[in-house]
């Protein structure tokens, strides 16, 4: 489980801050690698799994959209991290609304993801305690930030004034940019790695524990799919490794 204790409420711009999110990056890109492995071990298995008629075809394809969904989040944490850094270390007013503004694109577009698969996730967290409470608390602490920070018009409007939007109308463009509250974006992405985390763990916990559950099935072992049993027997074993791995390499957090 990611804890968020590296973005502390150090002086913006300090060495120690900057330091402990360089820390981070190689960490969180070692988890990705590990994740990105065992969703190539997952789609093999499904390749498998497809030559049978079995009813593990389908919580293998219900895995491999959790885990991607769980590898966009990772994506989205380690484009954070540089994110905030960069802010962090700002220097001139154009630094703070370059960054920032990248900023609101990743939580506009974070924010937008997770609502997609809300429904899926719903679903999945209702069935046990710890997962529900989980799915609960980030609902709420979702909705207060979205609240607390206009979401739907602030956020929703400046990630419109990127880069790729510059040509429609440069006019228009430098006067929105004018009106840019950077202290405002800067409060809003240091708030939002607390809901990022929140959204990373559950769907950490969602993925590592469904599939420890695949790997458990003996099902697949039943399912006419004698002539891959060596296959199958390795591809589970290498996945409950990464798994575990996976796992324990987010408890560094």
């Amino acid at each position: 489980m990611i804890d968020a204790f590296y973005i502390k409420d150090f002086p913006r711009g300090s060495s120690e801050e900057l330091n402990s999110l360089a820390e981070l990056l190689p960490i969180c890109t070692d988890h990705l690698n590990t994740l990105n492995s065992s969703l190539g071990l997952i789609r093999r298995l499904k390749e498998i799994a497809a030559n049978a008629s079995s009813d593990i075809l389908e919580p293998l394809s219900e895995i491999e959209i959790q885990g991607t969904f769980n590898a966009y989040l990772n994506l989205c944490f380690l484009d954070f991290i540089v994110i905030y850094k960069n802010a962090l270390s700002a220097v001139h007013l154009w630094d703070d609304v370059y960054t920032l503004r990248q900023g609101y694109l990743l939580i506009y577009e974070s924010i937008k993801t997770y609502n997609a698969h809300s429904k899926s996730l719903k679903r999945l967290c209702s069935k046990t305690p710890v997962t529900e409470e989980m799915f609960v608390a980030l609902s709420g602490k979702l909705k207060k930030f979205r609240k607390d920070f206009d979401y739907d018009n602030n956020i929703s409007e400046i990630r419109n004034y990127t880069i790729g939007h510059m040509d429609n109308d440069p006019v228009v463009f430098f006067n929105r940019i004018s009106m840019f509250n950077a202290e405002t974006a800067f409060a809003a992405l240091r708030e939002f790695v607390s809901v990022l985390i929140s959204m990373l763990n559950l769907s950490e916990h969602i993925f590592v524990n469904y599939t420890k559950k695949i790997i458990k099935d003996s099902s697949f072992r039943l399912s006419g799919l004698e002539e891959y049993s060596i296959e199958i027997d390795t591809l589970l074993e290498a996945l409950t490794k990464h798994t575990v791995l996976g796992s324990q390499g987010n408890n560094r957090f």
